[in-house]
């Protein structure tokens, strides 16, 4: 019983504590103004997977050269994470600064 216990609360803990990354990319001389445009991107077979195919960075850049493509899993993420991450389903914030 108290084995199982300590497994569980592991379990738990793992569950809250996942690893936080942030992957970061600058396209030109990176970011020159002040605009900031944001879009959550879904993935199926946890994380394997982009359910939006069409997904282009530069798009949220508009008629940008210079602007930064920042990839991260946000509070909002993590959240959402946690309920849909058993149906093999994640979601990540793409924030591009230009």
């Amino acid at each position: 019983m108290k084995r199982s216990r300590h497994l569980l609360a592991a379990l738990a803990i793992s569950a809250l504590l996942g690893g936080c990354n942030t992957l970061n990319h600058t396209v030109g001389r990176g970011p020159q103004g002040h605009h900031e445009d944001s879009k959550r991107v879904w993935y199926v077979l946890w994380g394997l997977v982009p359910l939006d195919d069409d997904f282009d960075s530069q798009e949220l850049a508009g008629d940008a050269k210079d602007y930064s493509v920042e990839s991260q899993w946000t509070f909002t993420d993590i959240v959402l994470n946690i309920f849909t991450t058993l149906l093999s389903f994640n979601s990540q914030t793409v924030t591009v600064k230009s």
